[in-house]
C-alpha cells in the first residue's frame, strides 16, 4: 500500500509540474494603416511591470507572428508592444488582447536634428598637409595660380612656379 501511495505522489507532482509548464501561443497579424500591406520585421515584445522583456519575436514577410508565454503569466499584469521604425507603437495589455488579431500600426515621422558638416581648409594628416582646395577658391579667379597664390605656404611666381 505504501508503495502505490508513493507512485501516485509522483504521478501528482510530474503531472502538477507539466501543468504549470505549458505554453500559450499568442498569434496576430501586423500591417500598415494605411497601404494596408503586411509589415515584414515588426517587433512584438511582452513586457512585465517593471518593463522587462519576458519574450519578443519578430514578424514574417506577410506581417504574421506567433510568440509564446507561460500560460500561467497570461493572467499576470503583462503587456505586449507592437513597434517598427517609422511607425507609432502600440502597447496592449496581454489579458484583453484578442487570438489572431490585425494590429494596424501608423506611419509617423521621424524627426532628425540638424547636420552640419564643415570640412577645414587644411589637414595635417602625419607628416603631410592635405589642402581643400575648393575652400580657398573664389568666382574671379581664372587659373590654378590664382587659387595657390592664396593657400598659406604656397607661393606662384611670375613664371608659373610653385614653391
Amino acid at each position: 500500500m505504501n508503495k502505490r501511495w508513493q507512485y501516485f505522489g509522483f504521478f501528482f507532482i510530474l503531472s502538477y509540474s507539466v501543468c504549470l509548464s505549458q505554453v500559450a501561443t499568442i498569434t496576430g497579424r501586423i500591417i500598415d494603416n494605411d497601404t494596408r500591406k503586411a509589415i515584414d520585421g515588426a517587433s512584438v515584445y511582452i513586457i512585465d511591470l517593471n518593463g522587462a522583456i519576458v519574450n519578443y519575436v519578430y514578424s514574417d514577410k506577410d506581417g504574421a507572428f506567433n510568440i509564446e508565454v507561460k500560460d500561467r503569466s497570461i493572467d499576470a499584469e503583462l503587456n505586449i508592444i507592437f513597434s517598427f521604425i517609422g511607425y507609432e507603437q502600440q502597447k496592449h495589455p496581454l489579458k484583453e488582447f484578442n487570438a489572431n488579431a490585425t494590429i494596424e500600426l501608423n506611419p509617423s515621422e521621424i524627426r532628425l536634428p540638424e547636420v552640419k558638416i564643415i570640412s577645414r581648409s587644411i589637414k595635417e594628416q602625419g607628416d603631410t598637409l592635405i589642402y581643400n582646395v575648393a575652400r580657398f577658391k573664389l568666382a574671379q579667379d581664372r587659373s590654378i595660380a590664382d587659387v595657390l597664390r592664396k593657400m598659406p605656404g604656397m607661393k606662384v611666381s611670375g613664371d608659373g612656379s610653385i614653391y
